[in-house]
Parts: C-alpha cells; structure tokens; sequence
C-alpha cells in the first residue's frame, strides 16, 4: 500500500503486522539516495513514521508491505 508521507501513516497503521517492509517506489532513486538500500523494515508503528519522515526529506515516495518469511 503506497504512503504519501508520514502523516498518512496513522490511517494505516491497523493494517499492518509489524515488523514490515517499508519499500520505495522508485527503487533506483531509493538506492540512489540511500546507498543501494533496497528497503527498510519498520519494528512498530513509530518506527514506521520515523523511516517515511527519513525517506520524504529525500524526496522518495515510499509504500508499506508484509514480510513473508522464506522457506530457507
């Protein structure tokens, strides 16, 4: 579910399991802005808004998805 910044977050929040993933939706710009990081992974809701405050001052535009564990 894409976010438009950090005070979107607080109508999210019951959506989602923590921790998540928090992924850009430009990844190369992402990358680009933050050292080939690929996504963050938010513990709770704080950290969540946190993360998405970190990514608006760059200018990236971020969306929350579930972790699913793999098989290996």
């Amino acid at each position: 579910m894409r976010v438009g910044g950090p005070e979107s977050l607080d109508a999210l929040v019951a959506d989602f399991v923590y921790p998540c993933a928090v992924r850009p939706v430009l990844s190369h710009v992402f990358a680009r802005r933050f050292s080939g990081v690929k996504a963050f992974v938010a513990r709770d809701p704080a950290h969540a808004r946190a993360l998405l405050e970190r990514a608006a001052a760059a200018d990236c535009e971020l969306m929350l998805t579930e972790i699913v564990p793999g098989t290996g």
